[in-house]
């Protein structure tokens, strides 16, 4: 690249170049000082032109590389984002969980607070629904063998029907009487 430029710079100041004689009548030393600083300042005006010519060639170089750069990073980005996306659908992540855990991950302590909360409490409410289900899974098997919920004896209840007193096992029985209860028709 410098070497194109510098190659310019050679062409520009040839053409531009104007010879003029410095021997001329009545030229007085301070004159032809003026003329020297004027000579020299032009001079300095192409270098300082050419020269920021190649930093601006430079700049736009690098101004490239780094778009190239934050197109990989976008690329990469795009990735992950599918790659999430194909997990959370595998795994069969709730919607609600996933906005959570963006919370969490987020940069604004605000908002990671607000995601570990929802986050917790998402898992508070699968466990109070896993125990509902399994609840709901013991009474259903329970009622698909045939069994009947056998009625508990105990200081709570004192009085009991002859007929649940009959299923009760002999232990059962004995603690129910020992406890006071009473049994009716």
């Amino acid at each position: 690249m410098s070497e194109e430029i510098s190659g310019a710079a050679d062409q520009q100041i040839v053409e531009n170049a104007e010879v003029e004689p410095v021997k001329e009548a009545g030229l007085t030393k301070e004159d032809l000082e003026a003329r020297i600083d004027k000579v020299n300042k032009e001079w300095q005006s192409r270098f300082d032109k050419l020269l920021s010519e190649k930093k601006e060639k430079e700049t736009q170089a690098l101004t490239v590389e780094q778009r190239i750069e934050q197109v990989e990073r976008e690329r990469e980005a795009e990735r992950l984002s599918f790659a999430r996306e194909r997990a959370k659908l595998g795994a069969k992540i709730d919607d609600e969980l996933d906005a959570a855990i963006e919370l969490y991950r987020s940069d604004n302590p605000e908002e990671i607070v607000k995601g570990a909360e929802s986050i917790k409490a998402f898992f508070e409410k699968m466990k109070a629904a896993h125990e509902a289900d399994k609840e709901a899974a013991i009474k259903e098997a329970l009622a698909q063998a045939g069994a009947q919920p056998r009625p508990r004896a105990g200081k709570d209840q004192k009085v009991m029907a002859a007929a649940d007193f009959e299923k009760l096992d002999p232990k059962e029985r004995a603690e129910f009487m020992a406890s006071g209860g009473t049994i009716t028709d």
